[in-house]
């Protein structure tokens, strides 16, 4: 019967516990292998049991791995991004992620073997599992810091792209300020210079109408005085030929008188042309009194 109940002792007892674990918003399943002891040690099946569980593990690991240094390579590329574009604190936090996730890629893995003791075994297991979760954590790290720098860099490429087309739009509104200053100045000169053209014109035409009335009426002095003196010399041809010098009186009294008397303007072969005071030939042109009173 001892034989028998130890026949039914059961050689090891496997107990599986899934854990559902977020870190860095990735859920990552963590097998937690809890192995029983057989009631008198390790158990070679056990260990088995422990190493195959491990590769499949193993495998995952080695995909994780892949997959992370590929996340690295972007992260990289984000952080040693040119120009100033990168937030410097969220490009410090990537920094710090990807040295923590190659600390964590770059550990080296060491799965349970079938000459290992049972806790042996585990422990190799549970070094595993903890990697594997290690990676993906990891991961989400990165990812989540170089989203943190692009967008930083998204966003201060936006404010420089807006600030240089507002720098454009203010310029391109100075200038064309400036121009049309520059247009109402040239216009405001142009009207100057037509009304100060036109003022200089009208100063010209009243002057050039000036000279011409005084031509004009420096002709017709000259023509009245011609005339004048034509006249005069037409009265006293008809004086000299109407009548002899010996005429009239020596002496007159004005040229009423003298016309009272020769019924004619007095001439100097005139007796009494000296007569009167010097005022019977008040312009001294040689004939008196020539006009009747």
């Amino acid at each position: 019967m001892a034989d028998a109940t130890a026949q039914r002792k059961p050689l090891g007892m496997f107990r599986r516990h899934k854990v559902l674990t977020t870190v860095g918003g990735t859920a990552a399943l963590v097998v937690a292998l809890s192995i029983g002891s057989a009631l008198g040690g390790d158990d070679a099946a056990a260990v088995a049991a422990v190493v195959e569980q491990t590769q499949t593990t193993s495998a995952r690991i080695t995909t994780a791995s892949e997959n992370l240094r590929a996340t690295l390579a972007e992260a990289h590329a984000a952080a040693d991004q040119e120009g100033g574009d990168a937030d410097p604190v969220a490009r410090a936090s990537l920094l710090a992620a990807i040295d923590a996730a190659e600390a964590t890629v770059a550990t080296p893995l060491a799965p349970p073997t079938t000459d290992m003791s049972l806790k042996e075994a585990q422990t190799a297991r549970a070094a595993a599992v903890a990697l594997l979760a290690g990676l993906g954590s990891a991961g989400d790290d990165v990812r989540a810091a170089s989203e943190a720098v692009n967008a930083a860099a998204g966003k201060a490429v936006a404010e420089k792209r807006a600030a240089e087309q507002a720098a454009a739009e203010q310029a391109a509104a100075e200038q064309a300020a400036a121009e049309r200053a520059a247009a109402e100045k040239a216009a405001a000169e142009k009207a100057a210079a037509e009304k100060a053209a036109a003022e200089k014109a009208a100063a010209s035409k009243a002057a050039t109408d000036k000279a011409a009335a005084d031509k004009a009426a420096a002709q017709k002095a000259a023509a009245d005085k011609a005339a004048s003196e034509r006249k005069a010399a037409d009265d006293a041809a008809a004086v000299q030929g109407s009548g002899s010098s010996g005429e009239g009186k020596s002496s007159y009294a004005n040229c009423a008188d003298v016309w009272a008397t020769i019924g004619r303007p007095i001439l100097p072969t005139d007796p009494g042309y000296t007569s009167g005071h010097g005022k019977l030939d008040g312009n001294s042109d040689g004939v008196g009194c020539e006009k009747r009173p």
